[in-house]
């Protein structure tokens, strides 16, 4: 199979960054590079072993997703701490030479996962998960720049740091450029937009993160309340042109929500008028646990699903809602809007739900008949 756009980019960027990690670690003293850090700060030695931490994960990932396997999600700093704790504890003490090979073989174990897969396997975003590939470029070039900008500010390094800024800057504008030319859809441009716009934003060049940022909100008007928040932009806040791409917003995110009582209050009330239950995540999620009566339409499939709606009742979505404001259960409801349903994003999505103690489904309760949807009543 000849090589297409996804997976080339993915490719070429890896070997990019591994470049750039190389070019660090070659001025590295030998005291730079046995000096162990903490796990509050970071040495360069424990900034290499996390670096090959993270492909290493990612390649499994990969093949876990490959499998058909529900796929692990490192979105809370629940799971993500501990992870980086136990990396940490186990290479601290480790030569120089031991994490330099784990970092080398970290690297050609991702590339070598990638050069395996097909352009379909990399970009289908139906999958349980989504496309493989943003997290891909997350975990393998994203993260290891983001790490090796922070090493250089500690070494007092300007011209290795600003290096790499242009390097991060240059590969996520050919992220952005190969989005656009392969017809990738407005939502994922936008993404890619807003990440670039905060780059910019960290390089100080205020002018094209604002560029960025309007285009960005024009497609999708959620990542605006996002940005109202998120620390990358700090340094566009005093910026009358940035308070300029706000006149007249106000964030609505908050119509969107309906609290989970009332959702529950609803399904006993006994009526034919009871709201439809979307779970908007992907297969997988949805199979390791989910809202009793739930239907499972992922997002990515949502606005070709409608026929399976009942016109004329509530529909409520969730996810597990870990970035309110852009959170899937919100892009759906935006879907089912526009498409003349009403529609509400559930406040907390399944996380909150289950936490609550409200009627959910799992995997062992199923198959030992144990009927869930009676829990919490």
């Amino acid at each position: 199979m000849s090589d297409t756009p996804i997976k080339t980019l993915v490719r070429e960027l890896l070997r990019e960054a591994r470049v750039r990690e190389e070019a660090m670690v070659a001025t590295l003293s030998a005291t730079e590079r046995e000096a162990i850090g903490t796990l509050e700060s970071w040495s360069a030695k424990d900034t290499i072993s996390q670096i090959a931490f993270w492909k290493h994960l990612q390649t499994g990932k990969l093949q876990t997703a490959l499998r058909g396997e529900p796929l692990p999600e490192w979105t809370s700093s629940a799971v993500v701490d501990p992870l980086n704790a136990a990396n940490y504890a186990h290479w601290q003490r480790q030569p120089w030479e031991a994490i330099a090979a784990e970092s080398l073989r970290a690297y050609q174990g991702l590339l070598t996962q990638v050069e395996a897969m097909s352009e379909r396997e990399l970009a289908d975003d139906s999958r349980d998960g989504g496309a493989l590939w943003p997290e891909t470029l997350g975990n393998g070039i994203w993260y290891p720049y983001t790490e090796l900008i922070r090493v250089a500010e500690r070494r007092g390094d300007s011209a290795g740091r600003l290096r790499i800024v242009q390097e991060r800057l240059a590969s996520n504008e050919r992220v952005l450029k190969v989005l656009i030319s392969t017809g990738a859809t407005k939502e994922s441009r936008a993404n890619q937009m807003y990440n670039l716009a905060c780059y910019y934003t960290l390089a100080d060049n205020a002018d094209r993160a604002l560029a960025l940022l309007a285009e960005a909100f024009y497609t999708r008007r959620g990542l605006m309340a996002l940005a109202q928040h998120d620390s990358d932009l700090d340094g566009l806040r005093e910026l009358p042109a940035f308070q300029a791409l706000f006149a007249g917003y106000s964030d609505d995110s908050a119509a969107k929500l309906i609290e989970r009582e009332a959702v529950r209050d609803q399904q006993t009330a006994g009526t034919e008028a009871a709201p439809v239950i979307v779970d908007v995540r992907n297969p997988g999620e949805y199979a390791s646990g989910h809202i009793a009566g739930a239907v499972n339409i992922p997002l990515a499939n949502l606005a070709g699903r409608l026929a399976e709606l009942p016109p004329g009742r509530l529909v409520v979505t969730y996810c597990n809602h870990h970035h309110p404001g852009v959170a899937r259960c919100e892009q759906a409801v935006d879907v089912l809007a526009e498409r003349g349903y009403q529609a509400y994003a559930l406040n907390g999505g399944y996380p909150g739900w289950k936490a609550t103690g409200l009627p959910v489904e799992e995997p062992a309760a199923v198959s030992s008949g144990i009927n869930s949807s009676a829990q919490g009543e």
